[in-house]
């Protein structure tokens, strides 16, 4: 049962004053019944809802879309359950949309055993315990003993390295435990970066160390589970710890900090580190390192060849992206794609994107240049962003997003010929959204007045 859309599908009071499936008066004679995408759609793609149109007709979305992945891939539904996605499967949820990201790998393991002999215990006992974001899984519930001193477990240096020195990301999949205070250590050495977290109110109450990057944290999940990812930029050879805290916030600045232990608890389902900026949903890890890889979602036409027909269904020489994204993390300092329409090369493409300010930015190449970009200017914040470009020679090149209705327009000469692949969440370069999309829609050339209305009332 589709869940209602976020644009059309509702009428707010005070909010849209047209009827579900027709036109708004802004779109002039445009209007007419179309269904839940916008009337100059040509090829629609609606996660959040597991829908698809192409050429008017709704189809499935696998009938409209080819995602190549070399991997299984874990995603939290919308009761914040981890459902598993088979290579070259979508990996989309009703109610979450789609998680559009590049290769991660998990070079912790086992990612939940934490009895396992290379994670080294400190002062605490692990025992098996189930918890409902993983179903049935068995993970770590770690006790600790009587002893003064530090209660954690570490894995790193000894007795395996994680990796080298550089950017890392950990994950830690966590649940509240019978301990208000745990500390995530992640880094070159166990005191170089470390973030306390208070499991009652689920806010982090202290970061420290200088190789600290960023962090963010995330649910609830099923069961009420959560998960920090934090990023470090390590000077030795990288480990992870889980440290329980039974000294409060009464030490700030101390990793793993010596108290007289109680048999208090800490739930952990999974620990991961991987090089770079971003992990993502959860890899499960047993004997060895594993690897979620690269989702590359594409348009095809009915025959599962690249979608061509942008002139077919009257593209022309102009063309408009709407797009709804939900993200979760911002701040790295990277490229991160939404979509784009290319001949398989960098250099004749549009694209709409995030900079490395996070600002949206929309981009006509032509021939290896660059011939206009039109970039917000005010970066987008973590959680829903809405957004729509117009590619349109005559009227410019222009892009609006929903918050404020901050708008930016630049002029260029002519669409490049040949573009006829359109890939979701990512672009040439092996540069990815790394997060949700909610939705695509490639249209027809938009009015500037008719993609404001549409961030508007999405």
């Amino acid at each position: 049962m589709p869940v209602p859309s976020r644009w059309s599908d509702i009428r707010i009071q005070g909010g849209l004053s047209y009827i579900p499936g027709e036109g708004p008066f802004w779109q002039g004679t445009e209007a007419r019944p179309t269904g839940w995408w916008h009337p100059k759609a040509v090829l629609a793609a609606d996660f959040l809802n597991l829908r698809c149109m192409r050429g008017s007709t709704e189809i499935a979305l696998a009938s409209a879309l080819a995602t190549t992945r070399s991997s299984a891939h874990l995603l939290a539904n919308a009761a914040g359950v981890y459902q598993s996605f088979a290579a070259n499967a979508l990996a989309a949820s009703a109610g979450v949309g789609a998680y559009i990201g590049g290769q991660i790998t998990n070079m912790a393991y086992p990612s939940a055993d934490l009895s396992d002999p290379r994670w080294v215990k400190t002062g605490l006992s692990v025992s098996a315990k189930s918890v409902a974001v993983l179903g049935a899984s068995a993970n770590a519930a770690l006790t600790e003993d009587g002893s003064t001193g530090s209660h954690g477990a570490t894995m790193g240096s000894a007795p395996r390295p994680i990796s080298t020195a550089g950017l890392h990301t950990a994950f830690f999949g966590l649940e509240a435990g019978t301990r208000r205070f745990v500390q995530c250590v992640a880094g070159g050495g166990l005191t170089s970066c470390f973030i306390t977290i208070d499991t009652q109110t689920w806010t982090v109450t202290e970061t420290a160390g200088a190789q600290y990057v960023a962090h963010r944290l995330l649910g609830p999940y099923a069961g009420g589970a959560r998960i920090l990812e934090m990023t470090v930029n390590n000077a030795g050879a990288y480990a992870v710890a889980l440290a329980i805290n039974g000294s409060g916030t009464g030490t700030p600045g101390i990793a793993a900090p010596s108290y007289a232990g109680n048999g208090s608890t800490i739930i952990c389902w999974g620990i991961g580190a991987t090089p770079g900026r971003f992990f993502g949903p959860c890899i499960p890890t047993t004997a060895g390192t594993a690897t979620r890889y690269a989702s590359d979602v594409k348009a095809i036409a009915s025959g599962g060849e690249p979608f061509a027909g942008f002139a077919v269904n009257a593209l022309g020489a102009a063309m408009s992206m709407l797009a709804a994204i939900n993200l979760s993390r911002l701040g790295d300092g990277v490229v991160r794609h939404v979509a784009e329409l290319s001949d398989g090369t960098s250099g004749n493409r549009l694209r709409l994107f995030i900079d490395t300010d996070d600002k949206a930015a929309a981009q006509v190449v032509s021939g290896g240049t660059v011939l206009a970009t039109a970039k917000l200017g005010s970066a987008l914040v973590a959680g829903r962003g809405v957004l729509a470009a117009n590619f349109d020679p005559a009227n410019g090149l222009y892009l609006v997003r929903k918050s404020g209705l901050q708008d930016a327009a630049a002029n260029f000469g002519a669409v490049p010929a040949g573009l006829n692949l359109l890939k979701l969440g990512s672009g040439q370069g092996g540069l990815y959204l790394n997060d949700i999309v909610e939705q695509v829609q490639v249209c027809r050339a938009l009015t500037q007045a008719e993609a404001r209305g549409w961030v508007q009332a999405a």
